[in-house]
């Protein structure tokens, strides 16, 4: 689905993926709207922000959230309930990510397989129109895998910095990296971050 200006998603989306885009170079890219006391989406549905932004204020479930979007004009507090994967793929000109905040469930995924460095949990998008949510969190005790791409990622290597915005239960959350041929590695949850495993080696002495 594509469209060119406003809408107010009221209803659950069972399946299927909606693409957000302004139609031509002179439409306004509009909002997708979820108003308070509303829900929208479900863990089937996906979104494809590409050209508009997001007021979520009620509650908007999906599959997968690709952020194209680079604007700075996403609104609403509340949290995209993400049960697939999460890719935070929009950066501007400044070199900040762009994304409405998320609330990562057990067994989704974010995909940093395209970020050189640690990638920030807080967006870096602000101004008087742009009072959304920003900080990706995660459900109580969740399971989150992390893709990595091709990445060659070095020993205590930062792969998330959520010193901005510590998870106040990141106590009880437990990350994986994994690798384009499947391979995973189970990563560190900081104070400060998450981290890639410490890299040994073997002496063999014969």
């Amino acid at each position: 689905m594509e469209y060119g200006g406003n809408v107010f998603l009221h209803i659950p989306a069972e399946n299927g993926t909606m693409v957000c885009e302004k139609l031509t170079d002179g439409a306004a890219g509009g909002y997708l709207n979820v108003v308070a006391g509303k829900s929208g989406g479900s863990p089937t549905f996906s979104l494809d922000m590409v050209t508009s932004a997001l007021w979520v204020d009620g509650t908007l479930a999906v599959s997968n959230y690709t952020a194209r979007y680079t604007g700075g004009y996403n609104r609403g507090n509340a949290a995209i309930k993400v049960y697939g994967t999460f890719t935070p793929s929009a950066v501007d000109n400044n070199g900040k990510d762009c994304f409405h905040g998320c609330e990562m469930q057990g067994g989704s995924f974010i995909d940093l397989s395209a970020k050189a460095a640690g990638w920030k949990n807080v967006a870096g998008w602000g101004g008087s129109s742009a009072d959304g949510n920003k900080t990706t969190t995660f459900a109580n005790n969740a399971t989150v895998g992390i893709l990595l791409g091709t990445r060659k990622v070095k020993s205590e290597e930062k792969i998330i910095d959520w010193s901005s915005a510590v998870p106040a239960n990141r106590e009880g959350l437990t990350f994986f990296g994994q690798f384009a041929n499947g391979r995973r590695t189970k990563l560190k949850v900081m104070d400060d971050g998450l981290y890639a495993p410490k890299k040994g080696f073997i002496v063999v002495v014969r």
